[in-house]
């Protein structure tokens, strides 16, 4: 389905159940999707969203468990439950004035393996990213831990162990999790042949210092 024109906002359960719904493209948008847009759209494979989404509401997305291509830019707040159950979505299209990510917000997604948190979120929520059992690598690039109060935000994620920062960053955690304070990582995954790259360095170097 392609929606031609200028359009504002995509009104709460405007597509709720369409369960043969498997593709979206809106050619001009910048407004809010309210709560319960797409909710439980289980074909929908591929959204396309020209312009800007300033809010995504409660359970807009909510157990889409097909969608694995979201081209649209993020702002604003994320509701709670808004992508929960997107089991098959791989990357999040945040932008840098991301303000809130709501409880259970990307809930048992899956699909991602990476995540980069702006520096504008203020307001992580309880079980925000729970249940996202293939994630292993997750960067921040605020200075303050926006999950302070929160709980359980990374539950069920055994891949994560602690999060990438910058240097700047103040607290000892981050969501409950430890911190590596390193600002080439924060957005950069090391893949196997960096990690090897880095091993045979460290040990020339330690060959050298033996020498010298």
């Amino acid at each position: 389905m392609t929606i031609s024109g200028s359009i504002t906002s995509i009104e709460s359960e405007a597509f709720k159940n369409c369960f043969n719904l498997t593709e979206l493209t809106i050619d001009s948008f910048k407004g809010k999707i309210e709560s319960s847009a797409f909710y439980e759209c289980s074909k929908l494979e591929n959204v396309v969203i020209r312009g800007s989404v300033t809010s995504v509401g409660k359970e807009a997305f909510y157990e889409c468990s097909n969608l694995d291509k979201l081209s649209v830019n993020l702002s604003g707040v994320i509701g709670s439950g808004a992508f929960c159950g997107c089991s098959k979505l791989t990357s999040l299209p945040f932008k840098d004035d991301v303000t809130t990510l709501g409880d259970r917000a990307f809930g048992g997604c899956t699909g991602l393996t990476k995540i980069v948190i702006p520096a504008s979120v203020y307001l992580i929520g309880d079980s925000a990213f729970s249940g996202c059992s293939n994630l292993t690598h997750v960067g921040y690039k605020g200075t303050y831990d926006p999950g302070s109060s929160s709980s359980n935000v990374f539950s069920d994620c055994d891949g994560v162990d602690r999060v990438f920062v910058s240097t700047s960053y103040n607290d000892d955690e981050f969501c409950g999790k430890k911190v590596n304070k390193n600002d080439f990582m924060v957005s950069s995954a090391p893949n196997k042949n960096s990690i090897g790259t880095l091993a045979i360095v460290a040990m020339l170097m330690i060959i050298l210092q033996a020498h010298f």
